[in-house]
């Protein structure tokens, strides 16, 4: 249904064809769709869903969590490599 690539990590949401909600209640709606983060630190986080509009919003949702741990990660990174090269400046 749904497949994007998103900073060395791929997320997909698919149909499952069972209901996967494994509710004992009669009335109980289907969860028919999975959306799941395949690589990097979010290897595997899952949603389930049971609307096509509710996966189709849940996948973008997810893309946009796996972005921005991406950019926090990279932040960080730039944090430290600059408060490590003003040491290397100040101490040398």
């Amino acid at each position: 249904m749904f497949f994007t690539p998103c900073c060395g990590c791929r997320v997909s949401t698919v149909f499952l064809g069972l209901d996967h909600g494994f509710s004992f209640k009669p009335d109980a709606e289907p969860v028919c769709f999975e959306t799941m983060v395949f690589g990097g630190e979010m290897d595997q986080d899952m949603d389930r869903h049971i609307t096509w509009d509710e996966a189709e919003e849940g996948h973008q949702t997810i893309v946009e969590k796996v972005a921005d741990k991406i950019h926090q990660a990279t932040v960080n990174k730039l944090e430290w490599l600059i408060i490590i090269t003003l040491l290397w400046i100040i101490f040398d």
